[in-house]
């Protein structure tokens, strides 16, 4: 982790020292697409692909232009980057289609990597939940 001291001088001439932290965020190790397949109306995590070591990340999911695929009630990144989706709508899979898969963005330090594309399908016979 990249890190510095500062050291600062109060006015009775005691110094103090503080410790700044920076995030020290590393690559994916693996960009290739990947598709997974889903039941709709069931829960579906959706890890953030394998990368180094990176303390003080912070992760969102976006499409390939950009454009974030939004939490809801429903839908949260848990602090280690998966996506989790309480349940699986034809919806999600839709957006999800339409955003030309979403990949799970790391920012920290002025640095930001991108994963590859996650897509889903529904698992064949699987109509449970429709367009929710």
């Amino acid at each position: 982790m990249l890190s510095f001291f500062l050291k600062l001088v109060d006015l009775q001439d005691s110094p103090e020292l503080i410790l700044l932290l920076f995030p020290d965020i590393r690559p994916f190790m693996d960009i290739r697409p990947i598709t997974m397949t889903v039941h709709l109306g069931q829960p579906q995590r959706i890890p953030c692909p394998a990368h180094g070591v990176s303390p003080g990340a912070v992760f969102t999911w976006t499409g390939a232009d950009n454009i974030g695929f939004e939490r809801t009630l429903r839908i949260a990144i848990l602090p280690d980057g998966t996506l989790f989706i309480m349940f699986v709508t034809e919806k999600d899979i839709n957006l999800i289609k339409q955003l030309n898969g979403i990949s799970c963005t790391m920012t920290g330090a002025n640095t930001m990597y991108r994963s590859g594309p996650v897509t889903l399908e529904i698992l064949p016979g699987n109509n449970v939940l429709h367009n929710t």
